[in-house]
């Protein structure tokens, strides 16, 4: 058993405002208390990589990250939060041999702009990622291999798809892609246990068929400001749904049109029969039924956010569950204020 707190190198990288415009970066950080490392052979790689910055404001980040993972392995090992920090674009790569039982991880607005696979592969225990307000491009691709993963935040990043095989996080339950460059979800999103999706402020017009498959599990649902112009039937399916924001989105109507109730050229085509009873009873299965409420088929549904769309308002329904003294208009504006912490 060896200490490596005290391995930490002595680095004094500038402080301005300061009077000789130096600090100790060991003083920046508070001294925390040496802990014990049965792997003394991991001493040279987090030193060498403290030691590796760019420049010395980096240094400093990178000295305090090295303390930031020791205080997590003092605490058990399971929690790391290194947001905010800037200490270069990549993570020490054997933090995960480090913290082989970490938890979670949160690298919101860091530095941090590759998650390589060497480093994801050995945090296999891991169920909460944060990485956004991050530059990371793209997906990191070793995130799939997190099999525990059941938070995952990747809002305000420039990552613009989405793995075709998002359902191998066959664990997930928490998706905030929110403000982000995204076009689309793929089709594997409805195989996953998710009950909170956050899709705002992103470029998404249509949801995938396969969203219906979340109708046992999904209870919030974000469009907020995207481009979402319709309601599709499987929309209808989301039984579970409680909180739904379409605010700012171009949504002009609250009702679900299946294809016989759309017109005659759309159910039908351009050529319609000369015989008139066959006319007529195609002009009866178009426009028998009235279309469909969204509200009437979500039971569970307690806030709607609709402010800023087209429509000015709509009629409430017969069974329509309204907030309770708040009868649902469209100034009704979507809270979760369970779900602040991946507002970020």
């Amino acid at each position: 058993m060896q200490t490596i707190g005290n391995a930490i190198p002595s680095v004094t990288p500038l402080i301005p405002g300061t009077p000789s415009g130096r600090a100790s970066a060991q003083t920046a950080v508070n001294n925390p208390p040496p802990v014990m490392v049965e792997h003394s052979t991991f001493q040279p790689a987090l030193g060498n990589w403290a030691v590796s910055g760019n420049n010395l404001y980096e240094t400093e980040g990178r000295v305090v990250v090295v303390n930031k993972i020791l205080t997590a392995i003092n605490n058990g090992g399971t929690e790391l939060t290194l947001a905010g920090l800037q200490f270069g674009p990549e993570l020490p790569p054997i933090l995960g041999q480090l913290l082989p039982e970490l938890k979670v991880l949160d690298l919101s607005g860091s530095s941090v702009t590759k998650l390589s696979d060497e480093l994801l592969n050995d945090l296999t225990h891991l169920e909460a990622l944060g990485i956004g307000r991050t530059n990371i491009s793209e997906f990191p691709t070793g995130i799939l291999k997190l099999s525990q993963l059941k938070t995952l935040s990747i809002a305000s990043t420039p990552i613009y798809q989405l793995p075709e095989d998002i359902n191998k996080l066959s664990q997930l339950e928490v998706l905030s892609a929110r403000n982000t460059p995204l076009t689309r979800l793929p089709n594997a999103i409805g195989s996953l246990p998710l009950t909170y999706l956050n899709l705002s402020e992103t470029h998404i017009e249509t949801l995938p068929s396969s969203i219906a498959q979340l109708g046992d599990t999904l209870i919030s649902l974000s469009l907020a400001g995207t481009p979402f112009k319709k309601i599709s039937p499987e929309m209808a399916q989301l039984e579970k749904l409680q909180y739904l924001d379409l605010a700012s989105t171009q949504i002009i109507s609250l009702e679900i049109r299946t294809a016989q109730q759309g017109t005659l050229k759309e159910v039908y085509g351009k050529l319609l029969p000369e015989d008139p009873e066959v006319l007529s009873q195609m002009i009866m299965n178009a426009y028998s039924s009235k279309p469909k409420s969204l509200l009437l088929s979500l039971p569970n549904l307690k806030t709607l956010g609709i402010a800023g769309t087209p429509f000015a308002s709509f009629l409430a329904e017969p069974g329509m569950p309204l907030v309770p003294n708040a009868p649902l208009t469209n100034h009704l504006f979507c809270r979760y204020p369970q779900c602040d912490a991946l507002a970020h």
